[in-house]
């Protein structure tokens, strides 16, 4: 039987972005099943692929500034330069922020869709009202775009269960496979430990977006600064995409060091060279990060938000915590006890080994089949 051809329609492709880096890694194991994948997208950093892509562009809007442009109706916009392309694809998938092409390509195209969610963060974690109105127009125009799909999925079971009831019932969690960010060759960890001047010290890694303040990338570098006021032998390594500018440090920190927008290669020695993982996001509809940190066989502690509770066992292979007070009290005995570290991060090895690419496939196989046979 000929496996459909599939279009999947991202908004863009940036190495360092959640979404986009599951549409890369998910796309590389589809093709490999032998299904005839392209991905469309408007910007593409992504050089080894292993599936076909096609860029498009967006019309800008008149009188609108920059976040407006980029973020505001672009799902509108995209489906312009997307109709003719999409028209010779059986199957169309969307992810977040893209399902009202999805629905429009339904609607117009007749064609079978797919959408991929990833959810919404609630606009009280959010930091401006361009940002608390965007979350609030995503969430309207994609529940009214989740119903015209064939098959919905969601990234956890926290990101289904913020959807209507309606929709919950009919969707398909789809955990993200791990395998790409587990690090086999040590030597590499330590090289990069010692070019970063770590040494003997203990190294602390929080991943996330520098230009995103509900990651907390600010927020666990003042938890840090309280740490260290007791134990100079730590450094913290913060990575992420953008500038380190936008987390409003304007001094350079004691032991706090940076790298940013680093390749999934760099990313993975970062994971296999630090001793504890911590990440003070707000809200997280999956967290790759802290799941390849357990995966990479790391302790680590995030607040309980989100999808967390589902990729961390608490007090086992890592800690949840409620407050700023508890995620310092837990970190301080992460770095006083070295059997603690080992023994957390030795069950992390293992709990994580659920999350692979080989049971992501089967799951996005099975949406196909439901798609196909409507």
């Amino acid at each position: 039987m000929r496996h459909p051809k599939i279009a999947i329609v991202a908004k863009s492709m940036l190495i360092g972005y959640g979404v986009d880096e599951i549409v890369n890694f998910l796309s590389k194991e589809l093709s490999r099943h032998g299904y005839d994948i392209t991905v469309l997208a408007n910007k593409n950093e992504y050089s080894d692929r292993g599936y076909k892509t096609i860029a498009y562009n967006v019309a800008t809007l008149p009188f609108a500034n920059e976040f407006w442009n980029d973020h505001f109706l672009t799902d509108f916009r995209s489906y312009a330069p997307l109709a003719n392309i999409l028209d010779d694809y059986d199957i169309i998938v969307t992810v977040d922020p893209m399902h009202i092409v999805g629905a429009l390509a339904k609607i117009r195209l007749q064609k079978k869709v797919i959408m991929y969610y990833f959810g919404v963060p609630p606009p009280k974690i959010l930091d401006s009202f361009e940002r608390k109105t965007e979350s609030l127009r995503q969430t309207i125009l994609w529940n009214l775009s989740f119903f015209f799909c064939d098959c919905l999925m969601s990234n956890s079971l926290y990101t289904r269960k913020s959807l209507p009831s309606y929709l919950e019932k009919r969707t398909i969690v789809n955990y993200h496979g791990i395998e790409h960010l587990v690090c086999h060759d040590h030597e590499k960890a330590t090289k990069l430990r010692e070019e970063l001047d770590i040494n003997d010290k203990l190294l602390i890694l929080s991943v996330g977006r520098f230009s995103t303040p509900y990651k907390g990338m600010a927020e666990i570098a003042r938890i840090f600064n309280a740490v260290q006021k007791k134990n100079h032998a730590v450094v913290l390594l913060l990575v992420g995409r953008g500038s380190i500018h936008s987390l409003g440090i304007r001094s350079p920190m004691e032991n706090v060091k940076t790298l940013s927008n680093i390749p999934i290669e760099t990313l993975k020695l970062c994971y296999a060279a630090c001793d504890i993982y911590c990440t003070c996001s707000k809200w997280e509809g999956f967290d790759l990060p802290v799941v390849a940190a357990q995966a990479n066989g790391k302790p680590v502690i995030a607040y309980n938000v989100g999808a967390h509770r589902e990729v961390v066992l608490n007090e086992k292979t890592g800690f949840l915590v409620e407050n700023t007070s508890e995620f310092l009290l837990r970190l301080r005995s992460l770095v006083d006890d070295t059997e603690l570290r080992r023994r957390i991060g030795r069950r992390g090895r293992i709990a994580a080994q659920r999350f692979t690419w080989k049971e992501s496939v089967k799951r996005f196989e099975k949406a196909i089949d439901i798609a196909y046979s409507k």
